[in-house]
């Protein structure tokens, strides 16, 4: 899968709220255009996915480097240039369920990590039901409607 446009990279390091990933020198561009579309790379808050059999983890970047998190002082004269990103699991997919926050499979060292196109978003977000209104679009895509539930809306103040 590491061929695919998406792939970002391999996990380096994980924890139980959080992954480390070494982003692949591959990657032609910071902001690569798939189907059309322009995704932006390493920026705070760019969702990412661990495709792990009929399991995609999700996760949201919460910090860039240029240095992994968990090093020492002759380890960066070596690794200087490469580009890490953290990034905080919120949720997981299995197979044709819908998405759920939380996080009962953890990825591992050595796994991919791949880029969150649009359709990955609307998995994520999934769709209208029937006590739903239509309250804006989503700031990563235009396309991507969001909706709160009247029902949960009124009964949770």
């Amino acid at each position: 899968m590491n061929n695919e446009i998406t792939y970002l990279g391999t996990i380096i390091r994980v924890d139980s709220s959080t992954i480390e990933i070494e982003i692949t020198d591959q990657i032609p561009s910071s902001a690569p255009i798939i189907n059309g579309r322009v995704y932006k790379i390493r920026q705070i808050g760019t969702f990412v996915k661990m495709p792990i059999g009929n399991i995609s983890i999700y996760g949201i970047v919460s910090s860039v480097s240029n240095t992994p998190s968990k090093t020492d002082d002759n380890s960066i004269k070596q690794i200087i240039g490469s580009r890490f990103l953290t990034v905080q699991l919120v949720g997981e997919k299995i197979g044709d369920r819908d998405f759920e926050k939380g996080i009962g499979t953890y990825p591992t060292i050595n796994d991919e990590v791949h880029l969150v196109i649009e359709k990955d978003l609307f998995e994520i977000y999934g769709q209208k039901d029937s006590n739903s209104i239509e309250i804006g679009k989503h700031s990563s895509s235009e396309n991507l409607v969001v909706y709160v539930d009247i029902h949960k809306l009124i009964l949770r103040h």
